[in-house]
């Protein structure tokens, strides 16, 4: 009998080694959200999370109540990155592109507040034909202050062709079509 038990012994211990190694490779643990707004920004929201090595995964941006889709559906552009860090994990970096023309307009722009509210929604899932079964779940608000008044850029101002204002102190002179003039104002 005591043969047996000790066979028994042997399996339970290595069960719990292999369930705790599958757990950990089910992490996903959010590390860090960077906002940047300047015209030169690549990307103008990255989050990033650690998760199991090789693990599906899904993500959405709602509406702060973590539900809603985001109005209108082009307001953002996701590409994402994985990158190992070890045998066991990896980073996903959720890199967001902003179209700031339609922040005003979104369902996601506060303005009495001057944020944008969202709600990030990460799952690692098992995939299936039919249905993704979701192991785990991240849940985040997000609140970013707009500050318009800083690192922007003006596009497209027009004049009508044959008016122009002269700097204070100086005087008014017509900009006549097709002149030096109107060709570096459109320049620029």
């Amino acid at each position: 009998g005591s043969k047996r038990f000790t066979h028994i012994t042997l399996a339970f211990i290595f069960v719990e080694r292999s369930v705790s190694t599958m757990t950990d490779q089910w992490n996903l643990d959010y590390l860090s959200l960077k906002a940047d707004y300047s015209p030169d920004g690549a990307n103008d929201l990255v989050i990033e999370y650690e998760m199991g090595i090789d693990r599906s995964y899904l993500t959405q941006i709602f509406a702060q109540d973590c539900k809603t889709p985001i109005t209108p559906e082009n307001l953002l552009r996701l590409t994402a990155e994985r990158n190992p860090n070890n045998d066991l994990s990896e980073t996903l970096t959720l890199n967001y592109s902003l179209e700031k023309s339609l922040i005003i307009s979104s369902n996601v722009w506060n303005e009495a507040t001057k944020q944008l509210n969202m709600c990030q929604v990460v799952q690692l899932v098992l995939p299936d034909e039919v249905f993704a079964f979701v192991i785990t779940e991240d849940r985040r608000v997000i609140d970013i202050d707009i500050n318009f008044s800083t690192h922007y850029s003006i596009g497209d101002v027009g004049l009508s062709p044959n008016e122009a204002e002269a700097p204070t102190g100086g005087e008014y002179v017509p900009v006549e079509e097709g002149s030096a003039d109107e060709e570096s104002l459109e320049r620029n």
